[in-house]
């Protein structure tokens, strides 16, 4: 399974939709590489973060923008950036 840059973001957060176009761009520009590394973005305004999730990635999303580099191997782990 390929990795996730994951953003966590709100649409009505001021950076958020500042950075919103050049996160897509970045997203665009990585689509071929997606067997490796999959971009996305994560409303939490329509579907709160799941606490599963946040226990198992061991993250903690307490504000927007957030974003995390999910990574699959050697074990499911999560890092800020």
């Amino acid at each position: 399974p390929p990795d996730v840059l994951l953003e966590f973001y709100s649409p009505y957060c001021q950076s958020c939709q500042d950075w919103g176009p050049s996160y897509s761009e970045l997203a665009a520009m990585l689509r071929p590489f997606e067997r490796r590394l999959i971009v996305a973005r994560f409303d939490v305004t329509e579907t709160p973060v799941p606490q599963s999730a946040e226990k198992e990635l061991d993250i903690e999303v307490g504000g927007t923008p957030e974003m995390y580099l999910i990574e699959r191997r050697p074990r499911l782990r999560a890092a800020p950036y």
